[in-house]
């Protein structure tokens, strides 16, 4: 009952649409950024239309495999309908 509950709670998550996604971009000294931007649809959705996975062709030690870009700048995740505090 519980993983069926679960389920359906995972299931109807995906199908909501969101009015922001946050983007944890890689910034050139390491550090990070986040940044938020109003979305259309749903926060996986968009995720997946505009994330680009390449894979390098020459990886340093300990270097993941594959380049994860939005807009052709490094990321390393997304939040959906992230709150901001100052």
């Amino acid at each position: 009952m519980g993983v069926l509950l679960l389920f359906l709670i995972l299931s109807s998550q995906k199908s909501l649409s969101y009015d922001n996604i946050g983007i944890i971009f890689v910034n050139g000294d390491g550090s990070y950024s986040l940044i938020v931007k109003p979305i259309d649809t749903s926060c996986d959705a968009w995720w997946e239309d505009n994330l680009v996975i390449i894979e390098r062709e020459i990886t340093e030690e300990f270097q993941n495999m594959y380049q994860h870009t939005i807009a052709g700048k490094d990321v390393i995740g997304h939040i959906c309908n992230p709150t901001l505090t100052e």
